[in-house]
């Protein structure tokens, strides 16, 4: 027999797929109804709380709409792609998108200890404040300036390419020990670079990597350019531009 809490959660996850979905897909009541066979109006229900559906309707509901709220699938439909520019605004500013995230990388790094998310300013914020709080894990900032709090700090550089430039990525040294068990976490990897930088402050802090998260990866070269650059660590891509 399912245990209450069990029974409550998969009703609650029931209504979270039912809105996200709706969300992402733009689908209206009655469309998603007609999808899962579910009278609109008791859908209706569900999606505003008023009741929670059973637990046989609650997995079956589930059941039906978990892969189309697949973070990959999701991406894939939000992401917008030109021959100059790659939009994400749409996912990483989407909660219901962060929430998929969050969701993603519990199952991708479950089991392992990750004690601290390392993302680089800016646009790789949202999605790496999901991770950490997925995670339990604290959140660190690479940024271009020192913080004047901070004394010391950790410090790489690599060249940009748009435009062309060096960039200077910092860290203060108390937020990044070699206690810490870190992933990286960023939007788009478009050369490597940025990885890289953040690699040489987990190699300098002489903390563990766990592996890497990378909503985009803006080909297959670069995918294998990471793979290397982490030697073992767990990968995950969940994008990859052809």
């Amino acid at each position: 027999m399912m245990r209450r809490r069990d029974k409550i959660n998969l009703q609650l996850d029931a209504v979270f797929y039912i809105n996200a979905i709706r969300g992402i897909y733009s689908l209206s009541f009655k469309q998603l109804a007609s999808m899962l066979k579910i009278p609109e109006s008791t859908l209706c229900r569900y999606a505003n709380m008023e009741v929670l559906p059973s637990a046989k309707a609650a997995a079956d509901i589930v059941k039906a709409l978990r892969p189309m709220a697949d973070i990959r699938n999701v991406v894939s439909r939000l992401i917008k792609v030109n021959s100059n520019y790659i939009d994400l605004s749409s996912i990483v500013l989407n909660p219901t998108v962060l929430k998929l995230y969050e969701r993603h990388i519990l199952e991708v790094f479950s089991g392992l200890r990750v004690t601290r998310v390392l993302t680089a300013a800016v646009d790789g914020i949202p999605l790496a404040m999901a991770a950490s709080y997925a995670l339990n894990a604290g959140l660190t900032i690479a940024k271009q300036y020192m913080d004047a709090g901070f004394e010391q700090h950790y410090e790489a550089t690599y060249m940009a390419d748009s435009p062309p430039r060096k960039v200077s990525l910092y860290i203060p040294r108390l937020l990044l020990t070699k206690e810490d068990s870190v992933i990286i976490v960023d939007d788009i990897v478009r050369s490597g670079r940025t990885v890289d930088a953040l690699l040489s402050i987990i190699r300098q802090a002489g903390a563990s990597l766990v592996g890497a998260s990378i909503l985009v990866a803006a080909s297959r070269d670069v995918v294998k350019t990471v793979k290397n650059r982490i030697n073992g660590a767990t990968l995950d891509v969940i994008y990859t531009i052809e």
